[in-house]
């Protein structure tokens, strides 16, 4: 069971957060990690866009080449402090915004695209909805590590 309206709430919220925790991040700042030795801002929205292509893959999208985001972002994979182990931040910041907005045309009512629809790729199956809920609280979870990666910096709260 789902609602367009709530899952397009949900992701959009979700993003807006991201959004305002890392536009103000430079490239040089995007490879400080947290004081709790927390992944670099750089790995947490490779990361994120790595997911969310995965996801958007899924759901039958496949133009975002998320498999190649697999070694350095992935689940269990090395953070490194070498700038050079990953595509530039604005790059990755720029690749994670067009994959939000494809997120939420697949919410959109004229989108053609079943929430319910099982998908999967593995062992499981499960309903859209249920993958895009997880992401909106994948996001959520991120955004409170650059956060604490933000407060290292020294730079202006993102809320309030």
């Amino acid at each position: 069971m789902h609602n367009r309206e709530q899952l397009r709430f949900m992701l959009e919220t979700g993003q807006r957060i991201i959004r305002k925790t890392i536009d103000d991040i430079t490239d040089h700042d995007s490879m400080v990690c947290g004081a709790d030795r927390s992944n670099h801002a750089r790995w947490q929205v490779g990361h994120l866009a790595y997911f969310d292509g995965y996801t958007l893959a899924l759901a039958g999208d496949r133009s975002e080449d998320y498999r190649s985001l697999k070694e350095p972002f992935g689940m269990g994979s090395t953070v490194s402090d070498d700038p050079a182990a990953y595509p530039p931040w604005t790059d990755l910041r720029e690749s994670l915004y067009r994959i939000h907005a494809k997120l939420n045309m697949l919410v959109s009512d004229d989108s053609g695209v079943d929430p319910d629809m099982n998908v999967s790729e593995g062992e499981g199956r499960q309903p859209l909805w249920q993958v895009l809920t997880f992401v909106s609280l994948h996001e959520s979870y991120h955004a409170g590590q650059i956060v604490a990666i933000r407060r290292a910096l020294g730079l202006d709260r993102a809320f309030g």
